[in-house]
C-alpha cells in the first residue's frame, strides 16, 4: 500500500502505526473508524493513552462485548468517549 502524500503545508504526519500515534502527547483526540470487529481494542487503548475518542460505528457486535467495553472508559480516566451510532 502506498503511503499518502503530506497535506499542503506539510502538517500531516505519518505515524506508520496506530500505537505510535497514541504515544504522541501532542494528540488530544482520535476518531476510530475501523471495521466494527476492531473498534473496541482501538477505543480502549486510546482511552488508556489519555485521548478523547469519537467512534464512528457501533463499538461492538454483541451486548456482552458492549457491556464489557462500556466499563473501560470509567476505569481509565476523565477522557470522553462518544459514538455516532445512536439507536
Amino acid at each position: 500500500m502506498e503511503r499518502p502524500s503530506p497535506a499542503p503545508g506539510g502538517r500531516a504526519k505519518d505515524y506508520g502505526d496506530w500505537k505510535a500515534l497514541l504515544a504522541d502527547k501532542s494528540i488530544d483526540a482520535v476518531v476510530v473508524a475501523t471495521p466494527t470487529t476492531g473498534i473496541a481494542p482501538h477505543v480502549v487503548e486510546a482511552l488508556r493513552a489519555g485521548k478523547h475518542v469519537y467512534v464512528e460505528k457501533p463499538m461492538t457486535l454483541t451486548i456482552d462485548d458492549g457491556l464489557r467495553d462500556d466499563r473501560a472508559p470509567r476505569r481509565v480516566g476523565p477522557q470522553s468517549c462518544r459514538s455516532a451510532a445512536r439507536g
